[in-house]
């Protein structure tokens, strides 16, 4: 997801939190053989103990693609660092289309089905869902609207 943003996000900061050793490792050695991954800042960490600790930064851009079950800590954890023209970002939202899937029964329908009807109705969020891969949520302050 990283190396697809920087081409879209010419010379802007780009923070990678991931709490894999092998994802971060790879990663370091990709910025070795690709001098535009140099901008990226890599951080192997637990993203939602990042969240609460880096209060006093805010984002453009927050994209968000980790344990389904883990979508409302990240919502939470996104909208206070969330500048006030930020977006948020939520992939794979449709989960392989299981949340449309009538005939299955999984924790990853439970979970998505229950977190995309809060995304959709929050209160601070102008919110949608587009069928972009497998699909993505997209949201924004409601004060811009």
């Amino acid at each position: 997801s990283t190396l697809a943003l920087i081409d879209q996000f010419e010379g802007e900061q780009i923070i990678s939190l991931d709490l894999s050793d092998h994802n971060v490792t790879r990663f370091q050695h990709l910025q070795e053989e690709f001098p535009a991954l140099k901008k990226v800042e890599i951080v192997f960490c637990d993203a939602l103990d990042y969240m609460q600790e880096c209060t006093k930064k805010s984002f453009d851009l927050i994209f968000i693609d980790a344990q389904k079950k883990l979508y409302p800590a990240f919502l939470n954890g996104a909208i206070p660092l969330l500048n006030k023209r930020g977006v948020i970002i939520f992939d794979n939202i449709f989960f392989l289309g299981e949340s449309f899937d009538s005939s299955s029964n999984t924790p990853h329908k439970k979970y998505l089905q229950g977190f995309t009807e809060t995304f959709l109705k929050h209160p601070m969020l102008s919110s949608a869902l587009y069928p972009i891969g497998d699909g993505i949520g997209f949201a924004c302050l409601k004060q811009l609207i």
